[in-house]
């Protein structure tokens, strides 16, 4: 009988589980299915300021793989942008893309002196440096798949749904945007993770109450336990940017002694050595001094003050806060009476696949 009773509780709490289950499909099955639905050539990416001169392939700004890093970075920081699709020289084609952490991991690579010698032949070595920075081309320095890695430059055929694109999002950590090509291989489109966090906060109406309210604590248990990267908000902002690098991330938040968030600190803030890198001296200030220069200097960019989320908050809160903020990342804090404590960080990315799996989706794309 013991054993029997076992028997029909486990069987009822199966039942259980399969019509949880089922229900949250459900909730899943009318937002899975307007993204089917929802065309990749509906999603258009901003346009350009006019600002500078940018080449543009069906009205989507790009660049080529022999244009030199100058001039690339150039349009990067005056439109605001963080990549590029990258296209051949003669021909057009979509090669892949190159973004601002390809390019602060070629800075942190040449300046690889923790200190910046005012002498002389310092002076000598800074700029045979930056001339090295001035003559290198896009080709040399965008990132090359690895031999056992997805390829984070594979396009998408136009005519295809935005499901498929998010898919490729979502699923891929290391695609965080998609080039939409026809043909013959020429850009048409693009979508990005950003694209897709604000095609969401706007129609938050398509997504299911039991996934808007989903938790951040919740949210945090399906990604992995990895200690959250902080830098002091003393040390030089060429050490920022080469943490970023070696990790591979493109965010970092800013902490006092005490471990309490201060600022915020990532790769669009490069555009604090110049809109041509005219000041590159400045990566050896104090990253809070650099941020607040650069603050200065692109306000209209740059948020006030950090942005963050605690475990309590909602998955609506954090896509509104990022799309608000044009942010790529959100940290996670802890409050007290000596301010918020930065635990963890929620990705564009980890918001995009939490959905997915809310929704219980079976790859379809990849």
């Amino acid at each position: 009988m013991q054993q029997a009773g076992r028997f029909i509780q486990s069987a009822a709490e199966q039942s259980q589980q399969q019509s949880t289950t089922q229900e949250q499909r459900s909730a899943g099955d009318a937002f899975v299915l307007w993204l089917a639905r929802y065309a990749l050539g509906k999603n258009n990416p901003r346009g350009t300021t006019g600002a500078v001169e940018v080449f543009r392939s069906n009205g989507i700004a790009c660049c080529h793989e022999n244009d030199l890093l100058p001039q690339v970075l150039k349009v990067l920081v005056s439109e605001g942008f963080l990549s590029l699709p990258v296209l051949t020289p003669e021909t057009h084609k979509f090669v892949g893309h190159i973004d601002l952490l390809d390019i602060v991991v070629f800075v942190t690579t040449l300046f690889s002196a923790t200190g910046f010698d005012k002498s002389a032949g310092g002076w000598t070595q800074f700029f045979n440096k930056e001339q090295k920075f001035s003559t290198s081309t896009v080709k040399s320095v965008m990132k090359k798949p690895g031999v056992d890695e997805p390829d984070p430059f594979t396009p998408v055929l136009q005519g295809f749904s935005t499901l498929f694109a998010y898919e490729r999002c979502a699923r891929l950590a290391s695609t965080r945007r998609v080039a939409v090509v026809d043909t013959k291989n020429e850009v048409v489109g693009l979508i990005t993770q950003s694209m897709l966090i604000s095609l969401l906060s706007q129609n938050l109406d398509k997504l299911d109450s039991t996934i808007r309210k989903m938790t951040v604590r919740e949210i945090l248990t399906g990604l992995p336990d990895t200690p959250l990267e902080t830098v002091r908000d003393n040390v030089q902002a060429i050490e920022a940017f080469r943490l970023m690098a070696k990790k591979g991330i493109s965010g970092l938040p800013m902490v006092d002694g005490k471990g309490m968030l201060v600022d915020t600190i990532s790769v669009r803030d490069l555009r604090g050595i110049g809109i041509e890198s005219e000041k590159y001296h400045r990566l050896w200030f104090q990253v809070s001094f650099f941020k607040d220069l650069t603050r200065q200097e692109f306000k209209q960019q740059t948020p006030a003050k950090p942005v963050y989320v605690t475990a309590e908050d909602s998955l609506e809160t954090v896509l509104l806060r990022m799309d608000d903020g044009n942010l790529h990342r959100v940290f996670v804090c802890e409050k007290s009476g000596a301010g918020a404590k930065p635990t963890h960080v929620i990705s564009q990315h980890d918001a995009l696949l939490a959905i997915l799996q809310q929704c219980r989706v079976g790859s379809i794309a990849l």
